[in-house]
C-alpha cells in the first residue's frame, strides 16, 4: 500500500502558468528513505483547451535547485484538466520508482509543452506565508536550464511511495544474569531477532582456568520450538575456545544462551559475535 510522505496542501490562492519554456518546480526533502512512485499536484486549465500533455519530472537538486537528468517522468492529457479555478488534484504515476534518501532534497518539475496564452495550464501555488520547511517553489523561463527559487512560496503537492523493507537483521541482546560462586561463572542472556533465518554465531572464550576446568555452552529456545545446541568441553587444551554454529531463530522470540565455566583461576573474557560483527564483550578479572 502506498504511503504519503512529503506534502503541502494549504493556501492555494495563487497560481503559476506552465508553458513550453516556462517550467515550475517544487523542491522537497524526505524525512524517511523510500521509493517514490507518484507525484500529485493541483492544476486547472484556463481560457481555451490546451493541446498536448502536462509533463512531470523528478530530479535531484544542487544548492536547492533542480539539476541533472530526470530520475523519472510522467504525463497526462492537458485537455482533461478541470476548468474550475479552485483546481483539482492530479496524480502522475512515475515511469519507474525512484529511491529517495532521507535528508536529501529533490524536485518535482511540471511544464506544458503545447500550452499557449489563449489555452493555459495553471498550477496552484501558495505565495503568502507558505510553511513547507523542506523546500520551496521555483520557476525556469528557459526549459529548466536555470532556476529562480521563491523563498516563502510553495506549490501544492504530495509525493507518494513505498516504505523500504529493511534487509538488516536486528539482533537485541539482553543479559539476564551474571553470577559467580567461588571459581564457577555463569552468564545467561537472551537474543531476540527480527527474522526467522539461520544465523551463524561465533562465541569466543578466552580464559585462564585450571587443568580441571569445565566449559559448558548451551542454546535453548524459550518458546517451545525445537532448538538446542550444547557444547561441553572438559579440561580445555587451550585457554581460548571458539564455538561456531548455525541456528534457525524464531521470529521476534527470545532464545536463551547459557555459558558456564568452572575452574577459573584469574580471568575470563567472553566474546559474543554474530558473523564478523562484535556484538558484546564481557570480562571478569
Amino acid at each position: 500500500m502506498a504511503t504519503r510522505f512529503e506534502y503541502y496542501i494549504f493556501g492555494d490562492t495563487h497560481f503559476r502558468n506552465l508553458y513550453p519554456a516556462t517550467w515550475q518546480c517544487q523542491t522537497f526533502t524526505p524525512t524517511a528513505t523510500h521509493n517514490l512512485t507518484s507525484a500529485i499536484i493541483k492544476l486547472y486549465r484556463y481560457l481555451g483547451v490546451p493541446e498536448g500533455n502536462v509533463e512531470v519530472r523528478i530530479r535531484a537538486t544542487e544548492d536547492g535547485k533542480p539539476t541533472g537528468p530526470d530520475l523519472a517522468s510522467s504525463s497526462r492529457v492537458a485537455s482533461s484538466l478541470t476548468t474550475g479555478t479552485a483546481g483539482a488534484w492530479y496524480t502522475f504515476t512515475l515511469s519507474v520508482a525512484v529511491r529517495l534518501e532521507a535528508g536529501q532534497t529533490y524536485a518535482i518539475i511540471a511544464y506544458a509543452p503545447e500550452a499557449r496564452s489563449d489555452a493555459q495550464v495553471r498550477m496552484k501555488y501558495d505565495a503568502i506565508g507558505a510553511e513547507y520547511s523542506g523546500g520551496e517553489g521555483g520557476t525556469s523561463t528557459n526549459s529548466g536550464d536555470t532556476w529562480s527559487m521563491a523563498s516563502g512560496g510553495d506549490f501544492l503537492f504530495e509525493e507518494w511511495g513505498n516504505q523500504l523493507v529493511s534487509k538488516t537483521l536486528q539482533v537485541k541482546w539482553n543479559v539476564l544474569a551474571i553470577t559467580q560462586v567461588s571459581d564457577t561463572l555463569q552468564v545467561k542472556w537472551n537474543v531476540l531477532t527480527s527474522a526467522a533465518k539461520s544465523i551463524e554465531y561465533r562465541w569466543g572464550v578466552l580464559a585462564l582456568v585450571s587443568q580441571s576446568a569445565q566449559l559448558i555452552f548451551s542454546v535453548r529456545a524459550l518458546t517451545g520450538d525445537s532448538l538446542q545446541v550444547v557444547f561441553n568441553i572438559l579440561t580445555p587444551v587451550s585457554h581460548s575456545v571458539q564455538f561456531v554454529f548455525n541456528i534457525l531463530t524464531p521470529v521476534n522470540k527470545a532464545v536463551r544462551f547459557v555459558f558456564n565455566v568452572s575452574g577459573i583461576t584469574k580471568y575470563v573474557e567472553l566474546h559474543l559475535r554474530r558473523r564478523k560483527s562484535l556484538s558484546l564483550t564481557l570480562k571478569w578479572r
